[in-house]
Protein backbone atom coordinates (compact mmCIF):
# COMPACT_ATOMS: atom_id res chain seq x y z
CA UNK A 1 0.00 0.00 0.00
CA UNK A 2 3.04 2.62 0.70
CA UNK A 3 4.88 1.29 -2.28
CA UNK A 4 1.76 2.26 -4.40
CA UNK A 5 0.97 5.55 -3.14
CA UNK A 6 4.71 6.82 -3.08
CA UNK A 7 4.21 5.49 -6.64
CA UNK A 8 1.60 7.70 -7.02
CA UNK A 9 2.66 10.88 -5.37
CA UNK A 10 6.26 10.69 -7.94
CA UNK A 11 3.63 10.62 -10.82
CA UNK A 12 2.38 14.15 -9.93
CA UNK A 13 3.76 17.00 -11.89
CA UNK A 14 6.23 19.05 -9.69
CA UNK A 15 4.08 22.24 -10.21
CA UNK A 16 0.65 20.48 -9.37
CA UNK A 17 2.02 19.13 -5.83
CA UNK A 18 1.06 20.26 -2.53
CA UNK A 19 2.81 19.08 0.58
CA UNK A 20 0.45 17.91 3.62
CA UNK A 21 2.45 19.15 6.46
CA UNK A 22 5.19 21.10 6.98
CA UNK A 23 6.78 18.80 10.05
CA UNK A 24 6.02 14.82 10.59
CA UNK A 25 6.80 13.47 14.09
CA UNK A 26 7.24 9.38 13.93
CA UNK A 27 7.74 7.77 17.09
CA UNK A 28 8.40 3.96 17.38
CA UNK A 29 10.15 3.93 14.09
CA UNK A 30 11.20 0.39 14.42
CA UNK A 31 7.03 -1.04 13.92
CA UNK A 32 7.47 1.41 10.35
CA UNK A 33 8.95 0.15 6.98
CA UNK A 34 11.31 2.57 5.21
CA UNK A 35 8.69 3.35 2.27
CA UNK A 36 6.51 4.74 4.87
CA UNK A 37 9.58 7.33 6.15
CA UNK A 38 10.36 7.77 2.28
CA UNK A 39 6.31 8.68 2.05
CA UNK A 40 6.52 11.09 4.76
CA UNK A 41 9.44 12.65 3.41
CA UNK A 42 7.71 13.40 0.62
CA UNK A 43 4.64 15.53 1.90
CA UNK A 44 6.45 16.94 4.42
CA UNK A 45 7.28 20.44 3.48
CA UNK A 46 10.26 21.34 5.74
CA UNK A 47 11.32 18.30 8.37
CA UNK A 48 10.73 14.37 9.65
CA UNK A 49 11.24 13.54 13.34
CA UNK A 50 11.64 9.95 13.36
CA UNK A 51 11.87 8.60 17.29
CA UNK A 52 12.17 4.96 18.19
CA UNK A 53 14.00 2.17 20.41
CA UNK A 54 17.37 1.41 18.79
CA UNK A 55 17.32 -2.07 21.13
CA UNK A 56 14.27 -3.16 19.05
CA UNK A 57 14.96 -1.91 15.98
CA UNK A 58 18.36 -4.31 15.88
CA UNK A 59 16.27 -7.13 16.77
CA UNK A 60 14.89 -6.53 13.04
CA UNK A 61 17.98 -5.71 11.37
CA UNK A 62 20.04 -8.01 12.64
CA UNK A 63 22.67 -7.71 9.47
CA UNK A 64 22.65 -4.55 10.00
CA UNK A 65 23.82 -2.40 13.41
CA UNK A 66 24.96 1.04 12.11
CA UNK A 67 23.46 3.73 13.70
CA UNK A 68 21.58 5.80 10.86
CA UNK A 69 20.28 8.71 13.45
CA UNK A 70 21.50 12.20 13.81
CA UNK A 71 21.20 12.07 18.27
CA UNK A 72 21.30 8.93 20.34
CA UNK A 73 19.00 9.44 23.48
CA UNK A 74 21.13 6.19 24.91
CA UNK A 75 19.90 7.01 29.12
CA UNK A 76 16.51 5.20 30.20
CA UNK A 77 15.06 6.97 33.10
CA UNK A 78 11.89 4.27 33.72
CA UNK A 79 13.67 0.83 34.06
CA UNK A 80 16.05 0.38 36.72
CA UNK A 81 19.36 -0.19 35.61
CA UNK A 82 19.99 -3.58 36.58
CA UNK A 83 16.68 -4.73 34.73
CA UNK A 84 17.66 -2.86 31.75
CA UNK A 85 21.13 -4.35 31.19
CA UNK A 86 19.04 -7.96 32.60
CA UNK A 87 16.81 -7.16 29.48
CA UNK A 88 19.22 -6.63 26.68
CA UNK A 89 21.04 -9.45 27.98
CA UNK A 90 18.76 -11.88 27.43
CA UNK A 91 17.44 -10.30 24.38
CA UNK A 92 20.91 -10.66 22.81
CA UNK A 93 21.03 -14.41 24.46
CA UNK A 94 24.64 -12.51 26.12
CA UNK A 95 24.34 -15.18 28.85
CA UNK A 96 24.11 -18.25 26.29
CA UNK A 97 26.94 -19.64 24.48
CA UNK A 98 25.15 -19.05 21.33
CA UNK A 99 24.58 -14.77 20.80
CA UNK A 100 22.27 -13.65 19.10
CA UNK A 101 24.25 -10.47 18.15
CA UNK A 102 27.14 -8.59 19.06
CA UNK A 103 28.05 -4.81 18.29
CA UNK A 104 31.25 -2.87 17.37
CA UNK A 105 32.86 -1.08 20.72
CA UNK A 106 31.38 2.65 19.15
CA UNK A 107 28.11 1.01 19.01
CA UNK A 108 27.78 -0.06 22.52
CA UNK A 109 29.12 3.48 23.42
CA UNK A 110 26.73 5.05 21.48
CA UNK A 111 23.64 3.21 23.28
CA UNK A 112 24.68 4.23 26.89
CA UNK A 113 26.98 1.68 27.53
CA UNK A 114 31.15 1.69 28.85
CA UNK A 115 32.91 -1.51 27.91
CA UNK A 116 36.37 -3.07 29.32
CA UNK A 117 38.39 -6.09 28.52
CA UNK A 118 40.27 -7.62 31.19
CA UNK A 119 42.23 -10.74 30.74
CA UNK A 120 40.29 -12.28 27.93
CA UNK A 121 36.55 -11.05 29.57
CA UNK A 122 34.25 -8.07 28.05
CA UNK A 123 32.64 -6.49 30.72
CA UNK A 124 29.87 -3.89 29.86
CA UNK A 125 28.40 -1.86 32.11
CA UNK A 126 26.04 1.36 32.24
CA UNK A 127 25.79 4.78 34.64
CA UNK A 128 23.14 4.45 37.09
CA UNK A 129 20.29 6.53 37.68
CA UNK A 130 17.87 6.95 40.09
CA UNK A 131 14.03 7.70 39.26
CA UNK A 132 12.86 8.14 42.40
CA UNK A 133 14.72 9.59 45.01
CA UNK A 134 12.54 8.54 47.87
CA UNK A 135 12.79 4.78 46.63
CA UNK A 136 16.16 2.89 47.66
CA UNK A 137 15.83 0.56 44.94
CA UNK A 138 19.13 -1.06 46.22
CA UNK A 139 17.17 -2.91 48.83
CA UNK A 140 15.89 -5.85 46.82
CA UNK A 141 16.49 -7.41 43.50
CA UNK A 142 15.33 -5.25 40.35
CA UNK A 143 14.82 -9.01 38.65
CA UNK A 144 13.83 -12.20 39.74
CA UNK A 145 13.47 -15.46 37.85
CA UNK A 146 10.83 -18.39 38.24
CA UNK A 147 10.79 -21.87 36.89
CA UNK A 148 6.96 -22.05 38.26
CA UNK A 149 4.25 -20.64 36.22
CA UNK A 150 1.14 -21.96 37.73
CA UNK A 151 -1.97 -20.07 39.15
CA UNK A 152 -0.52 -20.71 42.81
CA UNK A 153 3.07 -19.71 42.35
CA UNK A 154 1.51 -16.35 40.78
CA UNK A 155 -0.44 -15.83 43.38
CA UNK A 156 2.46 -16.26 45.73
CA UNK A 157 4.29 -13.80 44.24
CA UNK A 158 1.80 -11.25 44.22
CA UNK A 159 1.13 -11.91 47.74
CA UNK A 160 4.73 -11.79 48.91
CA UNK A 161 4.58 -8.08 47.21
CA UNK A 162 1.94 -7.10 48.91
CA UNK A 163 4.14 -7.94 52.43
CA UNK A 164 6.93 -6.17 50.91
CA UNK A 165 5.08 -3.00 49.84
CA UNK A 166 2.42 -2.35 52.00
CA UNK A 167 0.47 0.18 49.78
CA UNK A 168 0.56 -1.78 46.56
CA UNK A 169 -2.55 -1.59 44.60
CA UNK A 170 -4.13 -3.84 41.73
CA UNK A 171 -2.94 -1.28 38.90
CA UNK A 172 0.73 -1.20 40.30
CA UNK A 173 0.76 -4.67 39.01
CA UNK A 174 0.60 -6.10 35.10
CA UNK A 175 1.04 -10.00 34.34
CA UNK A 176 2.11 -10.44 30.67
CA UNK A 177 1.81 -13.57 28.96
CA UNK A 178 4.26 -13.88 26.84
CA UNK A 179 3.07 -17.08 24.25
CA UNK A 180 -0.03 -14.90 23.25
CA UNK A 181 -0.59 -17.97 20.65
CA UNK A 182 0.16 -21.07 23.23
CA UNK A 183 -2.69 -23.55 23.28
CA UNK A 184 -5.05 -23.29 26.62
CA UNK A 185 -3.44 -20.14 27.25
CA UNK A 186 -6.99 -18.82 28.03
CA UNK A 187 -7.90 -21.02 30.04
CA UNK A 188 -4.86 -20.63 31.81
CA UNK A 189 -6.00 -16.76 32.06
CA UNK A 190 -9.53 -17.84 33.91
CA UNK A 191 -8.07 -19.80 36.16
CA UNK A 192 -5.05 -17.17 37.10
CA UNK A 193 -8.28 -14.84 37.25
CA UNK A 194 -10.70 -16.48 39.28
CA UNK A 195 -7.56 -17.33 42.20
CA UNK A 196 -6.98 -13.38 42.00
CA UNK A 197 -10.40 -12.59 42.49
CA UNK A 198 -10.65 -15.29 45.25
CA UNK A 199 -7.41 -15.12 46.78
CA UNK A 200 -6.41 -11.80 46.99
CA UNK A 201 -10.18 -9.87 46.22
CA UNK A 202 -8.61 -7.50 43.47
CA UNK A 203 -10.37 -7.01 40.28
CA UNK A 204 -8.76 -8.44 36.43
CA UNK A 205 -8.38 -6.26 33.88
CA UNK A 206 -8.70 -8.36 30.91
CA UNK A 207 -6.61 -5.68 28.64
CA UNK A 208 -6.02 -7.95 25.99
CA UNK A 209 -9.93 -7.55 25.16
CA UNK A 210 -10.39 -3.96 25.91
CA UNK A 211 -7.14 -2.65 25.63
CA UNK A 212 -7.58 0.24 28.51
CA UNK A 213 -6.26 0.55 31.95
CA UNK A 214 -8.86 0.07 34.65
CA UNK A 215 -8.12 1.52 37.78
CA UNK A 216 -7.60 -0.75 40.87
CA UNK A 217 -7.74 -3.89 38.40
CA UNK A 218 -4.78 -6.15 38.00
CA UNK A 219 -3.65 -5.68 34.12
CA UNK A 220 -3.51 -9.28 32.24
CA UNK A 221 -2.56 -9.43 28.94
CA UNK A 222 -0.40 -10.21 26.08
CA UNK A 223 2.49 -8.38 24.39
CA UNK A 224 0.35 -6.59 21.66
CA UNK A 225 -1.17 -4.35 24.45
CA UNK A 226 1.72 -3.54 27.20
CA UNK A 227 3.81 -1.97 24.40
CA UNK A 228 3.90 2.23 25.69
CA UNK A 229 2.76 1.23 29.06
CA UNK A 230 5.06 1.26 32.54
CA UNK A 231 4.00 -0.44 36.05
CA UNK A 232 5.73 -0.52 38.98
CA UNK A 233 5.68 -4.66 39.18
CA UNK A 234 5.48 -6.76 35.76
CA UNK A 235 5.26 -10.18 35.65
CA UNK A 236 6.21 -11.89 32.92
CA UNK A 237 5.38 -15.34 31.88
CA UNK A 238 6.05 -17.48 29.09
CA UNK A 239 6.70 -21.45 28.38
CA UNK A 240 10.23 -21.81 27.64
CA UNK A 241 13.03 -18.80 26.49
CA UNK A 242 12.46 -18.99 22.47
CA UNK A 243 15.57 -18.59 20.13
CA UNK A 244 14.17 -16.20 17.61
CA UNK A 245 14.76 -12.38 17.18
CA UNK A 246 10.85 -11.97 17.22
CA UNK A 247 10.84 -13.43 20.64
CA UNK A 248 13.76 -12.32 22.58
CA UNK A 249 12.42 -8.81 21.28
CA UNK A 250 9.09 -8.87 23.06
CA UNK A 251 10.78 -10.42 25.65
CA UNK A 252 13.22 -7.56 25.97
CA UNK A 253 9.85 -4.94 25.92
CA UNK A 254 7.99 -6.55 28.33
CA UNK A 255 10.39 -7.30 31.01
CA UNK A 256 11.38 -3.39 30.69
CA UNK A 257 7.74 -2.21 31.38
CA UNK A 258 8.46 -1.98 34.95
CA UNK A 259 10.24 0.57 36.99
CA UNK A 260 10.16 -1.13 40.37
CA UNK A 261 11.16 -5.10 39.76
CA UNK A 262 10.39 -7.17 37.02
CA UNK A 263 9.56 -11.51 37.39
CA UNK A 264 10.00 -14.09 34.68
CA UNK A 265 8.16 -17.10 35.46
CA UNK A 266 9.51 -19.62 32.70
CA UNK A 267 8.10 -23.47 32.56
CA UNK A 268 10.75 -24.96 30.82
CA UNK A 269 14.02 -24.07 32.45
CA UNK A 270 15.88 -25.11 29.63
CA UNK A 271 19.04 -22.45 29.31
CA UNK A 272 17.45 -20.53 32.25
CA UNK A 273 21.09 -21.16 35.12
CA UNK A 274 23.07 -19.54 32.25
CA UNK A 275 20.56 -16.40 32.11
CA UNK A 276 20.34 -16.59 36.16
CA UNK A 277 24.00 -16.25 35.98
CA UNK A 278 23.79 -13.16 33.79
CA UNK A 279 21.52 -11.39 36.58
CA UNK A 280 23.63 -12.90 39.62
CA UNK A 281 26.87 -10.93 37.75
CA UNK A 282 24.65 -8.08 37.15
CA UNK A 283 23.72 -7.76 40.41
CA UNK A 284 26.84 -8.23 42.18
CA UNK A 285 28.57 -5.50 40.10
CA UNK A 286 25.89 -3.27 41.19
CA UNK A 287 26.46 -4.52 45.26
CA UNK A 288 30.10 -3.39 43.89
CA UNK A 289 29.55 0.25 43.29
Amino acid sequence: MGTQILNHINTINEKDFKHAFQYILIDERQDFPTVFFELCEKIAENKVYIAGDIFQDIYENTNKTQLEVDIVLNRCYRTDPRTLMFAHGIGLGLFEKKKLNWFSDPYWNAIGYSIDRTKGEIHLSREPIRRFENLNTQDFESVIIGDLTTTKNVIKVIKNLKITHKDLKPDDVAIILLDDKRKNIYDYIDQLSFAINRDLEWNVNRAYENKIKIPDSIYISNPNHIKGLEFPFVICITSAIINTYKYRNILYTMLTRSFIQSYLLVTDNTGLEDNKEGLRIINKKKKKK
